[in-house]
């Protein structure tokens, strides 16, 4: 295992792949899916063709992102569909060949306190039903300490106020690139405070130091993983010395 502070190096390459992606702020509200304006089949056929395309442009030497799933199954016939008004999402779980944790450190009055949390991953699919704009992201939930809860994926809605209580940082990364979309920051299922790395409204380099700041003191974690559809056993080994820190 290599010193902290390559490690933390790592968390800031992260910021270094900014895509140009471009995807409206959406909203939502719980829905049943199959929208007319946003149907399953719809998101399903753009995520695939982004991926595809994107694949077969993409270098062999391209670095992945931090928070890659590695190669996934998305789950679609599991998809939750979110809605309001114009915007619409689809939250679909999926199938990873890695599995991701976090090490969390905080400190107080008492000293410095780390843990080890798990990285709760899921693919969403964003449409703007109005200008027709279109975006795939992996989403990937980083619970505060002491706020761990398997139900977190199914709780939290990318979209609108139905976030489940959530509190952690929310992590938006290309589905098909790995760059980094946005960065949010939740209390009790409120959003206390984020940045669009894509949003083209003022400097780019301060909505790069705004996301650093958001994920300071967290360093991630991954490994191969065997799941069932269920995650059942998931995350069994999570305690094992097998994690890649991505220093080499």
């Amino acid at each position: 295992m290599k010193p902290m502070k390559s490690r933390i190096i790592l968390m800031f390459a992260v910021l270094t792949g900014l895509c140009s992606c471009q995807v409206a702020e959406l909203s939502s509200g719980r829905h049943d899916v199959g929208d007319v304006a946003f149907s399953i089949d719809d998101a399903r056929e753009f995520f695939e063709a982004d991926y595809s395309a994107f694949r077969t442009k993409a270098q062999d030497n391209a670095l992945p992102s931090r928070f890659s799933p590695g190669d996934y199954t998305p789950m679609w016939e599991d998809a939750e569909y979110s809605v309001s008004g114009s915007c619409a999402a689809y939250d679909v779980a999926v199938l990873p060949e890695r599995s991701l944790v976090a090490i969390r450190s905080e400190f107080g009055m008492n000293g410095a306190r780390a843990e080890r949390l798990r990285v709760y991953q899921k693919l969403v699919v964003m449409k703007n039903t109005a200008s027709g704009v279109m975006g795939s992201y992996i989403l990937s939930l980083i619970p505060d300490v002491g706020s761990d809860d398997r139900r977190i994926p199914q709780r939290f809605l990318s979209r609108g106020a139905d976030k489940g209580g959530f509190s952690g940082i929310a992590v938006y990364t290309s589905s098909s690139s790995g760059s980094l979309h946005s960065v949010q920051q939740f209390k009790d299922g409120v959003k206390v405070r984020g940045v669009n790395l894509d949003n083209d409204k003022g400097s780019r380099l301060v909505r790069c130091r705004k996301a650093m700041s958001i994920l300071s003191g967290i360093v991630i974690l991954s490994k191969k993983c065997v799941t069932t559809k269920a995650g059942e056993d998931m995350w069994d080994d999570w305690y094992d010395d097998g994690w890649d820190y991505g220093d080499t």
